[in-house]
């Protein structure tokens, strides 16, 4: 018998379960689960080009126009992992009966949550149009749906039902304007994300893994004592090399230095400049793919995938974060083509001089905004 301590086939359907009943973008897509997926695996759907409608007079010939087919391709371009470490002797002391459940739950949200980031990153990316929200109120959600709806109905949309992919601010001020209409935002027993349907006829999903962006402005260095948040951590700046504890943070040699330090910082990159708060901190950061740019004339822009809630104190009036944008996904419910393989590939390795088992969870999958489906999405921003 082999030396395992996982139950392969359990682990397998439960993680799988925990993703098609936790992730929204599954829903809102034309999603189908294929065996056998591998990195660079096609899915072929071609389409032809537009009918000709020309008016007829008796006896007469029509205009006839070459019908031509293009191949629309669909590429398997993910292969993600989630990696946990597990010592069974650790889990005895524990007592523990339950670890295995709770390693496939965990497993499949942080896959989940590549997977969201993903469809939304490739909705928002392809969507055809642009609505601007600003920084909505409770009362000014149902004009701003009514602008995105409007504008599906102008592009080559066709029917089905309208499906919003929304993050949790703009579900609260849904629910604010809503909820004695019918609106089911506190029915958390709906899966996927589902919160209910509008009056303006969109099937509402909660997303905290839409993409985000937010300048960060640094033309001074910053003071010891000075803080900045982000990702929901407060992090202090304090005299260069004496970062000692968690959420510490040096501000280093010289302005050029602190860029570096807070880049380290934002991308959960181990640095003897800062001291994290946490594993779980850093590994937060790392799965909303929190990025830095380079900065630029004393300005880098973050970007990162669910809502960071920048905020500072810096004794520098001119180092600032800028006004979040949050890019929301609206349009027909199956325009986003969605491949995902039908069980996650489970592998478990020994570490080589003590009892821990490494268990790495494999997913992949690819997506696709068809040609015939490109003006069926509507990017909507919101700025927090």
């Amino acid at each position: 018998m082999a030396d395992t301590v996982l139950q392969k086939e359990i682990f397998q359907a439960e993680t799988q379960g925990f993703l098609r009943t936790g992730t929204p973008a599954i829903a809102i897509a034309n999603t189908r689960f294929k065996s056998g997926l591998y990195k660079g695996y096609q899915d072929h759907l071609p389409y032809a080009s537009t009918a000709r409608v020309q008016t007829y007079s008796y006896a007469t010939d029509l205009d006839m126009d070459q019908t031509t087919f293009t191949d629309d391709v669909l590429t398997i371009d993910q292969v993600k992992a989630a990696t946990v470490q597990y010592d069974p002797l650790q889990n005895l002391t524990a007592h523990d009966t339950s670890w295995q459940t709770m390693l496939a739950e965990e497993a499949s949200y942080q896959l989940s949550r590549n997977l969201n980031q993903y469809v939304a990153n490739l909705g928002a990316d392809n969507a055809a149009t642009t609505v601007a929200g600003g920084a909505l109120s409770a009362s000014a959600v149902y004009e701003y749906l009514t602008d995105i709806t409007t504008s599906l109905s102008r592009k080559r949309s066709g029917t089905g039902p309208t499906f919003g992919l929304v993050e949790p601010g703009f579900l609260a001020l849904l629910a604010q304007n809503d909820v004695a209409n019918g609106f089911m935002a506190a029915d958390e027993a709906l899966s996927n994300g589902y919160k209910g349907m509008t009056k303006a006829g969109v099937r509402i999903y909660e997303c905290h893994d839409l993409p985000t962006s937010v300048t960060l402005t640094v033309d001074t260095q910053p003071t010891a004592g000075d803080t900045f948040t982000a990702g929901g951590y407060t992090w202090t700046v304090v005299a260069d090399g004496t970062a000692a504890t968690a959420g510490q943070v040096n501000r280093g040699a010289n302005l050029a230095d602190f860029q570096s330090i807070i880049n380290d910082v934002l991308e959960g990159t181990t640095s003897a400049d800062y001291v994290a708060f946490s594993t779980d901190q850093q590994r937060e950061y790392k799965n909303s793919q929190m990025a830095l740019s380079a900065f630029s004339g004393n300005v880098a822009t973050l970007t990162a995938f669910g809502r960071v809630g920048a905020s500072e104190t810096f004794t520098a009036g001119s180092n600032v974060w800028g006004t979040e944008t949050i890019e929301q996904v609206f349009g027909i419910v199956n325009s986003i083509d969605l491949v995902v393989q039908e069980l996650p590939f489970v592998l478990e390795t020994q570490e080589p001089h003590n009892a821990a088992k490494n268990i790495m969870t494999f997913g992949q999958w690819g997506g696709k905004v068809r040609y015939r489906n490109l003006g069926r999405l509507v990017k909507g921003t919101m700025t927090v």
